[in-house]
């Protein structure tokens, strides 16, 4: 006869479901619905768990976390639970979050990885002679960092130090070797590689002649121009150019010298006013 094995009684486990379901919901990075707990509890312990009881659980869950002895609380989300800080620790955690995102690698620092990566191994100064800028800096912070290894010296003037990824750097980019890394034809678009060139576009004048398109731009502004000088010309018609109209105010105000035989107006005034003194005498 077979043996008739009976379902666990979920009460008696009690403890042991609620060590379980705090090992999920500290592991997990988003909210957990109680149909997900249900399903691990009932697969992990080999029991029936009912929801009405997982649902009683929960909530004494909530109150036990909801006391000062614990800095985070279990909070019910949308559709599941989820462990969160409370509010009183906010400020902390926001530092935590500063400090953190001050060891993420700058530009500089990724731009000076990706020359190692590629052109390992690699002295400092041929790195700089590709970005055109020192990189002590960088280089520094890649060895900190244990991105990047010294692998050895050249045989170069000086015997500079040669640059190499590490295997914290295969680790954190998931590489097996440096032949998976992506080609440079994969990441970088033809249209910037260097040395292409653009050919000029030709064009068709109105006299039906090949030209290119700067050709024809330039003809365009010398006809503007010409058409210009001919408007101004134009403009002023058969009379006295600008210069000699300037000419003769000038001399109009600065009182120069009259031609013979002409009486100026300034002395045409004198001769009236000694006439008439002339006569008061007499």
């Amino acid at each position: 006869m077979e043996e008739i094995v009976e379902p666990k009684d979920p009460k008696k486990y009690k403890k042991e479901i609620f060590k379980n379901i705090e090992a999920i919901l500290f592991v997990a990075n988003q909210e957990v619905s109680p149909d997900d707990i249900e399903k691990v509890i009932n697969k992990s312990l080999d029991i029936e768990l009912e929801r009405e009881f997982l649902l009683e659980l929960m909530a004494e869950l909530s109150e036990k976390y909801e006391s000062d002895e614990y800095s985070f609380t279990l909070m019910e989300i949308s559709d599941g639970y989820r462990f969160l800080s409370k509010s009183e620790y906010h400020k902390s955690i926001s530092h935590l979050v500063q400090v953190q995102s001050r060891k993420r690698l700058s530009n500089a620092n990724m731009e000076t990885l990706a020359i190692i990566a590629y052109k390992q191994p690699v002295t400092k100064g041929q790195i700089e002679e590709i970005r055109g800028v020192n990189c002590d800096y960088s280089v520094q912070k890649l060895l900190e960092k244990e991105l990047v290894t010294i692998t050895g010296r050249s045989d170069s003037v000086g015997k500079p130090l040669l640059y190499g990824t590490s295997k914290q750097f295969m680790n954190h980019f998931g590489l097996k070797s440096i032949k998976d890394l992506p080609k440079l034809k994969e990441v970088i678009p033809q249209h910037n590689e260097i040395g292409s060139e653009q050919k000029e576009e030709i064009v068709p004048n109105q006299e039906g002649q090949q030209v290119t398109e700067e050709t024809n731009q330039i003809a365009e502004s010398g006809e503007l121009d010409q058409e210009k000088n001919q408007q101004g010309s134009g403009e002023h018609g058969g009379g006295a150019p600008e210069n000699e109209i300037h000419e003769i105010k000038a001399t109009e105000r600065k009182g120069e010298e009259v031609p013979p035989g002409e009486a100026s107006p300034k002395s045409e005034v004198e001769g009236r006013e000694g006439e008439e003194n002339s006569d008061e005498e007499e």
